[in-house]
């Protein structure tokens, strides 16, 4: 074959068909860059879009999160203070004696008979530096004594929980003011952590 034959004859080729094949060669680049760097390109700058929406979003919750910082350090501070209060107020471990012994003068006080005191299993627990002690008391006296006796448990502070309370009644033939045997179930909280703290 001869080169000179594939040579393309220019000089031969109408004014018309050059035109034809640079409006299609033109044609053909046109889209070749619309497809491969202009829809590209314009995906990207979507996509860029969004993530500055999001990013302007974040700013505004940090610039409104920085604004309420003082509110929010505020506020933390009262509630260290609340629970350091509360701490304070809870009796330590060595003193829970004292307090049953506070049992023993209330039924004294309401003219029952405090029978029973148990340990029992607390329904509370995880709470920093604070256990919870349950503890089971049984009661046997006339109505209006365990009436008051349960009045003075359910006003104690709030360091005591008072859980459940059953009754039942002894069979003496009183219907006016009949002997209850009586089980209180209740959690003690007492503060377990430093004393300096």
């Amino acid at each position: 074959m001869n080169l000179s034959s594939l040579k393309l004859n220019l000089p031969r080729l109408k004014q018309r068909d050059i035109t034809l094949i640079i409006l299609v060669v033109t044609l053909l680049l046109a889209v070749a860059w619309y497809f491969y760097m202009f829809n590209p390109s314009r995906d990207r700058i979507r996509e860029l879009d969004v993530n500055i929406s999001d990013l302007q979003a974040e700013i505004a919750q940090g610039e409104n999160a920085k604004a309420n910082l003082p509110e929010l350090e505020a506020n933390l501070a009262r509630a260290k203070q609340a629970r350091d209060d509360f701490l304070a107020e809870l009796p330590q471990e060595s003193e829970v004696a004292r307090l049953l012994d506070s049992f023993r003068q209330e039924a004294t006080d309401n003219n029952i008979v405090l029978s029973s005191i148990n340990r029992s299993s607390s329904r509370f627990n995880g709470i920093a530096d604070v256990r919870a002690l349950g503890f089971s008391l049984s009661t046997t006296g006339d109505f209006g004594s365990t009436m008051g006796f349960l009045s003075s448990l359910e006003t104690l502070k709030r360091f005591t929980k008072l859980g459940s309370v059953s009754f039942s009644v002894q069979s003496d033939g009183s219907t006016d003011n009949p002997e209850l045997n009586t089980n209180y179930e209740l959690d003690v909280f007492v503060y377990t952590g430093s004393a300096g703290e």
